[in-house]
């Protein structure tokens, strides 16, 4: 006699996709999808042949992508049709990402406590 067991759960995976291009936790995915994180894992390995960590990262990496587009061109500002600069950009937007990227800081500020012998506030 055949083992009679509840009928799989169908998964979207196109949702699924669309979801971890969003960059959905785990939690968010298998609570939109009705399913729990063992039985996602498990689905995916089947499936895909790969980790869920493998599967997510590349239907991530898109939305990664998008996102990193859309703060570049935040950052650059407008250009017309003959690539001309229409703005000037979000100066926010630019300086974030030189220190993301540039390795660029902010100078620290620092007060001055002490003048080296010699020296005169006055003077300087």
């Amino acid at each position: 006699m055949a083992k009679m067991g509840r009928p799989k759960k169908p998964i979207d995976w196109d949702l699924f996709q669309k979801l971890a291009y969003i960059q959905c936790t785990q939690v968010e995915i298998c609570s939109v999808l009705g399913v729990s994180e063992d039985t996602l894992q498990r689905r995916v390995e089947k499936k895909f042949k790969m980790t869920y960590a493998e599967y997510y990262k590349k239907n991530s990496a898109g939305g990664k992508m998008s996102l990193r587009r859309a703060q570049w061109n935040r950052a650059i500002g407008d250009r017309d049709q003959d690539g001309n600069l229409k703005n000037n950009g979000n100066v926010s937007m630019q300086i974030w990402l030189g220190k993301q990227y540039l390795n660029q800081q902010e100078s620290p500020q620092g007060e001055v406590e002490e003048l080296c012998e010699g020296f005169d506030l006055d003077e300087i």
